[in-house]
């Protein structure tokens, strides 16, 4: 594998990880938190 292939594998683990956090966190405000 190049350079370029690496750089795109992580870009995309980046934006998917970040788009998995994002729609984590937005879920997670909805609901009340509830502390053990």
């Amino acid at each position: 594998m190049t350079i370029k292939d690496w750089l795109s594998l992580i870009l995309q683990a980046i934006s998917t990880g970040t788009a998995f956090w994002v729609a984590w966190g937005t879920r997670d405000k909805k609901k009340p938190r509830h502390k053990k």
